[in-house]
């Protein structure tokens, strides 16, 4: 027996594998046409750019973790099934249920590595990648700014600068005329600066030195001129992008983080049940892997006459639609918190948790299930419409 159930896990570790690349390199493809954009127009290094690709990698291996363990249970154990070897395990001794131990074993491992990517290695990674994204920022309006000649690069902003030391990113003589308000307009001389990377706010920095601030209010008619021994301009991040500005991404929050920003928020009378919400999906995810180990091997194990690989790629991407919606759904329903949010979050594990439990259960009493029956039929002609088109 333990010979079959090595033989069993090697069926759905080669799937699994090479679906985990496909899924990586599909979650990483969007990101990779904007950091060319960036290596070609920016000029930014390459060694920046493998850092950003590296530190994006576990949040994209928590879903992708989760798609490819289904994918490969179904291509694995569809295989077994269409080339009769389920059968010759049955004649055995090996019943349906004798499959869960290298199955459960396969989705606990996944399970634990997805808690440990959401707890740990997503949030440091999201927050490196915000890192390198600030430095490369940093980088790219220094090498923007000009001695002696006008600089319009940053959005509603004009900088003037005298001299800059582009190594350390010190300035001299500069006049920035700031026009990011609507009503009020501001020209900011200062003997020094340099520009910073402020890793609390995810913001650049100028951090102006010995200056003078005049302001215009246009509406009102009022000047008003302020001399300053050190000030500080604020540059978003995401408004240098070309994108509304917002806080630091939820992904690069630890688990400790969110529950102090539900502190703080609570203190401050504001509503909480949307970062709650990100807290019940970092466990949900994970616990997805449990769930599609009971739900795959009785749908993996249905008797069908067509390629069992292809059938059970389809029964896969289907019902990872179907588990992304109901989750989507769950955390929809959620945001209003109440105590009903827990189970909404994780409506999906529910219902294909039941699904899975009701369906080995079913197969392992060898009784036939109704509309799953119809399901099955309902593939094997639309399979054997296509093979007749080719």
């Amino acid at each position: 027996m333990l010979i079959i159930k090595r033989y069993v896990c090697r069926e759905i570790l080669v799937p699994f594998f090479f679906s985990l690349a496909v899924m990586i390199f599909i979650l990483l493809l969007g990101n990779l046409f904007k950091i060319a954009e960036m290596v070609v127009a920016a000029g930014v290094r390459l060694s920046d750019v493998f850092l950003l690709v590296l530190n994006m990698v576990p949040y994209s291996l928590t879903m992708a973790i989760p798609t490819s363990f289904f994918l490969g249970l179904m291509v694995g154990l569809g295989r077994l099934g269409s080339d009769g070897e389920v059968t010759a395990m049955k004649s055995l001794g090996f019943s349906p249920l004798g499959l869960l131990p290298p199955v459960l074993t396969i989705a606990v491992l996944c399970t634990a590595a997805c808690l440990v990517l959401e707890l740990w290695l997503s949030p440091h990674g999201m927050r490196r990648t915000e890192e390198i994204a600030l430095n490369i920022l940093k980088e790219k309006t220094v090498l923007a700014l000009r001695p002696r000649a006008i600089s319009m690069e940053i959005p509603r902003m004009v900088v003037y600068v005298d001299n800059i030391d582009r190594d350390g990113g010190r300035m001299g003589g500069i006049v920035i005329f700031d026009q990011r308000r609507q009503q009020t307009e501001y020209v900011v001389t200062a003997a020094a600066g340099r520009v910073l990377p402020d890793r609390q706010t995810g913001n650049l920095v100028f951090l102006l030195r010995d200056g003078t601030i005049h302001s215009l209010d246009r509406q009102r008619q009022g000047y008003q001129l302020t001399d300053f021994r050190e000030y500080k301009i604020n540059l978003d991040l995401e408004t240098l992008l070309g994108r509304r500005g917002r806080s630091r991404h939820s992904r690069a929050l630890t688990l400790g983080e969110l529950y102090e920003k539900i502190a703080a928020r609570r203190q401050a009378g504001r509503k909480v049940s949307d970062v709650y919400n990100r807290i019940y999906k970092r466990f949900a995810m994970p616990f997805s892997c449990l769930v599609f180990a009971l739900l795959g091997i009785p749908l993996a194990l249905e008797p069908v006459r067509v390629s069992g690989r292809f059938r059970g790629f389809v029964y896969a991407l289907v019902l990872m639609l179907g588990y992304y919606l109901l989750m989507s759904l769950g955390q929809a329903l959620g945001e209003n918190g109440g105590p009903l949010q827990l189970p909404l979050n994780w409506l999906a594990n529910f219902v294909y948790g039941g699904l899975g439990v009701y369906l080995l259960y079913q197969k392992q009493r060898e009784r036939e299930v109704a509309w799953l029956r119809l399901v099955n039929n309902f593939y094997r002609r639309a399979a054997r419409a296509w093979q007749a088109r080719k």
